[in-house]
This record gives C-alpha cells, structure tokens and sequence, in this order.
C-alpha cells in the first residue's frame, strides 16, 4: 500500500499538467521542482536557459529521439559551450534514435513522419553531430530501443516524459533529483536500458552516415529502406555502424575471425555448437547460389577444410545455408536476407542426417524437391528458387532441398532442426528470443571463447 499511494499521485499530477506535483513533492520528499506545462525545449527564446542548466557540470546527458532542439534550434549555443568548457568536461554523453533503425522506419510506416522530412532532419543533426564530435569530451551513441527524452547535469534530471509512456502533449515537464526516489525509478532503469543497447559511433561511422543519406536526395522512402546499407545486418556491421549484434553486446567490439577476399567468418548469436560460426559474403548477395565462379569455388575450398578440422577433433562437420532468389518478407526463413553459411558440427552420422532433416521437413509440412550435387560450386544452377542446402562430414555431396516459388519457410528452421540433435542447445537455439541481462553477459562470454576456437579451425 505504500508503494501505490505516491506512484498514484504521480500519475494523477502527469495527467492533470502538475496541479498535484508540488503537494506530491511536499508530502513524499522526492525531489520534484520546477513543474513546467509547456515542454518548450526547442523554443529558441528558452536556449540560455537550457545553457544554465547544463553549465557548472563536468558530467551532461542528453538523450532523445532526433533532439532537433540541441542540434538544430540551439546548436550554435551548444557548440559555443562545448567550446568554452571542453576542458573543464569530464564527459557529454549523447543518445540519439538511430536513424537506419527499426524505431524510426515503424515512425515513418504509421504515418508520424513522410519520408522528405525525415530525411531532412536526419541529415541536419548528421551534420552537426560531426561538428559536435570534434569536442574531446562529447561521445555520440545510437539506439533502436524505446525512446526516453532528458538531459541529465548538476545531478538533476530534466526530463519531458512522453514515448512510450504517453503521447500526451500536455504532460509537464518535471526537474527531479538524480538521487530520489522518482530518479531511481525512471532515470537509472531507462539509461541502463540505454547504456545496454547503444552502439559507440565513431567520427568515422557518422561520416558513413551522411555518405549514405546523400545517394538517398531523391530517393523514396521505398527506395532508402531497400537499401542494404540501411537495413541489412550484415552490409552495417562491416560499416561499423549500429546492428542486432553491437546493440545486444555494445561493448563486445569486433567479431570477425576471418576474413578473405569474398567472405569473412564470425560467430554467431545463440550458438549451438561451441564452434558454431557464420561464414558471410562481403558482396550482398540474398544465397551463395548468385555469387561468382570464384567466391563459391573459396566456399568450397573452405567447407573441405572446415570438415577436416573437425574431422581430426573426432566431430562431424554440418555445413548448411538457407538461399533465396531475392529479398522479399514473403519467403520468411532467413533472419538476415544476406548470403551467410552455417559451419558448426553434429552428432547426427553424415549419412543418416539428410533423411533425417528430409523428415523434420515433412513434420513442418514442407514438400521440398531434394537433389545432390558434387560440389558447393554447383550450387549456381539454383539461384532462382529457394533452398535450403546442408553438407554433412568429409567426401559427402550437398544435399539441395528445393522449395516453391514464394514459399514461406518458417523462420530459423534449420536451427530448429541443428538444434534438436544437441539436449544442451535444444531450447537455445532462436537468436531473436529476448534475453536477460546476466543471459547476455553469459552469452558474450561463449563468444569470445568462441572466437579462440574458431580461430585455430581457419589456421
């Protein structure tokens, strides 16, 4: 009963534009002052006020979904203090909505933005981003999570609350106490939410950025999402700009083990095997089957040798890929449409798993055409349709099976099937699933040991 009486009033005082935050302030001590209705952080005529606000502080927060305010309206204000303080700063800490993210393409899709807008906006915080980053103190960082609004200096948070907590456009801005109760509560678990889930972005990065944004003038938003450096995993984590993996790990740095002239080698999330790894094309390309003579002749060379490493560890090499013809939602399957290769091992025998992955097939009521070819290379002949190929052990064909023209596969479903064979891994193997913290740093972990073990199978 405690706990719900002043929870109570602090939603009566949101809802109602802060007729009962001071009475609420008084009778619990929690450190709300300065209830203001207005919310006009853009407001040019408000900036030095805002300037007071951060000023005398080594340590500032800014977190918001595009902060137009900061770096557009207020940004040669901004910029003026950084200049002055830089110095006397310990640290600026900037997060921002990453503008490639799922966050702003569901924005755009439900209608809260057109497209030439977003562009234009996006593009004018990108440039004045790359000024900022110029001050030693000032680190940029990018989400894709829940979006939070506050600026955080003097130990005091100001903060608008609004998405995803309420769309409300009345509800009052409210200074609070870094230390309080209400801070506690809103602030420390939204930031750490924060500081989980946003990538470092380098001067580099952001340049990146801009160099994308500029091919996209006149492009519609069709076309910019299309795009494979905006929306595809893969094409991003070679830019070194913000993906699933940076964003579950922000901290993990660079995963590739291996790299060659068509493809590189990285483990992957939610391992099966402790080996388990992720043989990618640096070309984005949808399935092996539409590279060139060359780089599946490299895929080839790579899987016999993959085999004969595990082969002299007394394990049995699985090799498998999902292709498709192109990209296209309807197909399913694939978590990232970019041509990658499973390499882990099994404990099914070599000539008993594609029987045995031809019935789970059949379990999931899937009626594909099965054929074996000599050689990964051969794989070409079916880059039109989609399939799903699987090499098992040394001196063994490739199994091909092909599925229908536009039929939906279930997703990761041969991590289902590569799974099912493994008791430890049996419930571990979706990537997607939502892990908690301790999960997380466990997990990372496993990939770091993996990556030592991955590495003496390429060398």
């Amino acid at each position: 009963m405690t706990a719900i009486f002043p929870v109570t009033l602090l939603i009566l005082s949101l809802y109602y534009g802060g007729l009962l935050t001071e009475f609420y302030a008084k009778i619990t001590h929690f450190g709300i002052y300065d209830v203001r209705d207005d919310r006009k952080g853009q407001d040019a005529a408000r900036t030095p006020e805002w300037i007071d606000r951060i000023s005398r502080s080594k340590d500032i927060v800014i977190v918001g979904t595009v902060s137009k305010g900061w770096f557009v309206s207020a940004f040669d204000d901004l910029d003026r203090f950084l200049q002055e303080h830089d110095r006397n700063l310990k640290s600026v800490k900037i997060y921002l909505l990453d503008p490639f993210g799922e966050t702003w393409r569901a924005r755009i899709q439900h209608g809260f933005e057109t497209y030439r807008n977003f562009w234009r906006d996006v593009w004018q915080i990108l440039d004045n981003l790359s000024k900022t980053l110029r001050h030693a103190s000032v680190k940029l960082y990018f989400y894709d999570s829940e979006p939070l609004s506050c600026v955080v200096a003097r130990g005091m948070i100001y903060l608008g609350l609004y998405l995803p907590r309420t769309d409300r456009r009345e509800v009052p801005e409210l200074t609070i106490s870094v230390s309080s109760y209400l801070g506690d509560k809103i602030y420390n678990e939204s930031m750490k939410r924060l500081e989980q889930s946003a990538p470092p972005i380098t001067s580099n990065a952001l340049t990146h950025y801009t160099t994308i944004m500029s091919k996209h003038i006149n492009s519609s938003a069709d076309e910019f999402w299309d795009d494979p450096e905006i929306h595809c995993d893969f094409c991003k984590e070679t830019a070194n700009l913000p993906t699933t993996f940076s964003r579950l790990f922000p901290e993990f740095g660079e995963r590739v083990v291996h790299s060659t002239e068509h493809f590189h080698l990285v483990p992957t999330i939610s391992q099966i095997t402790p080996e388990h790894a992720l043989l990618i094309s640096n070309k984005h390309v949808t399935a092996s089957a539409q590279l060139d003579s060359q780089a599946l002749q490299e895929a080839g060379i790579f899987n016999d040798n993959w085999a004969k490493k595990l082969d002299a560890q007394g394990k049995t090499a699985f090799v498998f890929e999902h292709g498709l013809p192109f990209e296209s939602t309807s197909y399913g399957g694939c978590g990232i449409c970019h041509c990658h290769i499973h390499v882990l091992s099994t404990s099914i025998p070599s000539e008993a798993l594609p029987g045995e992955l031809e019935a789970f097939l059949r379990t999931k009521e899937y009626k594909p055409k099965r054929q074996d070819i000599e050689k990964w290379e051969e794989i070409a002949k079916f880059k039109q349709h989609p399939y799903i190929s699987v090499r098992v052990g040394r001196n063994q064909p490739v199994v091909v099976f092909i599925f229908e023209p536009n039929q939906r596969v279930e997703s990761q479903l041969m991590r289902q099937f590569a799974a099912s064979s493994t008791e430890q891994q049996r419930d571990t193997w979706d990537w997607r699933a939502p892990k908690e913290e301790e999960e997380l740093t466990k997990e990372a972990r496993n990939l770091r040991e993996a990556m030592t073990k991955i590495q003496e199978m390429v060398t």
